[in-house]
């Protein structure tokens, strides 16, 4: 698993709104009763990967299913110069 060293109070954005490519710490999960805060996740396309995760970590077409309690879990972006550990 892949955690950040700092943890930033930083609101961030609603996920849906996360480009291909983007790389972020989800900061607050409504989705089913996994516990998904703080896992690092990256947008590849219509999926959700949770990097550093056994396989099956992620969600796939998540971005394709707009359901409304998608659309309440929020993530930070990592931003240039963050450090991920592996644990």
């Amino acid at each position: 698993m892949l955690k950040l060293i700092e943890k930033s109070k930083i609101n961030g954005i609603n996920i849906l709104d996360m480009k291909d490519g983007d790389v972020g710490v989800i900061i607050s999960w409504c989705v089913d009763s996994w516990d998904y805060e703080g896992r690092i996740v990256q947008r590849y396309g219509a999926h959700l990967v949770t990097l550093g995760s056994r396989f099956g970590g992620g969600s796939d077409n998540f971005f394709t299913e707009k359901t409304s309690r998608n659309s309440m879990n929020r993530v930070r972006l990592l931003t240039p110069g963050e450090t991920l550990i592996v644990e």
